[in-house]
């Protein structure tokens, strides 16, 4: 063979050699690019499909505290905006006063595949607001996010030394102005006897249920030490006065201001009554074990008896939240059972 033919034969060598790698090279830029659109579009489905479990367990989760907590207020317009590994449950809320909703708040909270990151971004979830009602004086309001008053709800076993009195200030206002009242009392009552004391044209809004134990109310009667001038701890207490926020209890009508079916509640005639539905939704809050689950348990403490079940005799109602107009609170006056009155939402 020539030198020649040796140095044609090189060069078709390199030039099917450098053909054979331009190939590769294509094939293997498609299969990337094809690989990279099959992961992402597999990455992009199984985050969107886990996320929408975790964010309806979030939405499940807020619905049922709000069924045993939260007194006269609601639930509405939720929406869940899921993004890469975290989304956002975002709902507002209303109270009913009579049979006008009020606007009461919009609330966020954070859901995520990775639990560690829940905390990162923050839930935005205002807390209250203190407002001292004087200046320079140790009394005060609360108020939530949207500047109405938060209820005030006082445990029948501690000695706070004064408690709200809001009813006595009636004459304040309007005769068409209507009214949200948190009325605490004496001592607890069974749900019928309540119902039988209360003025016939009043209707519950909300039922506070004595759900604390002797530790629990140990907490609220050492809520604050006092302290002389010289700043000594003179080893008295401050009470601790409950908010909206820290009560648990049960609905007396439905979101649209009706009385509750208990019929259309009915699980295989498990569910008799107002009490009976509420014992289911502790006891489904026990079987989540969401991020309440302290708030069931707690409840579940004290509602059990020897047997470990919870049943309505063991359910001590110790307050009620009433809505209406200025004539229906005149009917709440001097009421001997009533210790304390505290207004909420007022629309004057």
């Amino acid at each position: 063979m020539s030198e020649h033919n040796e140095i044609d034969e090189l060069l078709i060598d390199h030039k099917f050699l450098k053909k054979a790698k331009r190939k590769t090279w294509i094939r293997n830029i498609i299969i990337s690019i094809v690989s990279f659109f099959v992961l992402s579009i597999a990455v992009i489905y199984t985050n969107a499909k886990l996320l929408n479990e975790i964010s309806y367990e979030t939405l499940w989760e807020e619905q049922l505290l709000y069924q045993i907590a939260r007194p006269n207020t609601y639930i509405t317009h939720s929406q869940l905006n899921d993004g890469f590994l975290r989304g956002e449950l975002e709902y507002n809320t209303y109270k009913l006063l009579g049979n006008k909703p009020v606007y009461s708040g919009t609330y966020k909270k954070d859901y995520s595949l990775l639990p560690l990151t829940n905390g990162i971004y923050g839930t935005h979830n205002s807390t209250l607001i203190q407002i001292n009602t004087e200046p320079n004086e140790e009394s005060f309001h609360f108020y939530n996010k949207v500047g109405q008053k938060t209820m005030m709800f006082y445990h029948p076993d501690i000695n706070y030394g004064e408690v709200a009195t809001d009813l006595m200030t009636l004459e304040q206002y309007r005769d068409d102005a209507r009214f949200e009242v948190a009325l605490s009392f004496k001592k607890g009552f069974h749900f019928d006897e309540i119902n039988q004391l209360l003025p016939h044209e009043i209707h519950s809004s909300w039922y506070w249920v004595d759900t604390f134990s002797k530790e629990g109310l140990r907490d609220l009667l050492e809520a604050e030490p006092i302290y002389d001038q010289d700043g000594n701890d003179t080893g008295d207490f401050i009470a601790h006065v409950l908010t909206a926020n820290q009560v648990v209890g049960f609905d007396g009508i439905n979101a649209n201001g009706n009385n509750i079916n208990i019929e259309e509640m009915d699980d295989a005639g498990k569910i008799k009554s107002l009490q009976d539905l509420f014992i289911k939704n502790i006891q489904i809050g026990l079987n989540q074990k969401g991020k309440y689950l302290s708030t069931y348990k707690t409840a579940y403490e004290t509602l059990k008896d020897e047997n470990g079940n919870m049943t309505p005799d063991n359910i001590s109602i110790i307050g009620v939240v009433v809505t209406g107009d200025k004539k229906a609170m005149e009917a709440l006056l001097d009421l001997p059972f009533v210790r304390a009155s505290s207004f909420g939402v007022i629309l004057d």
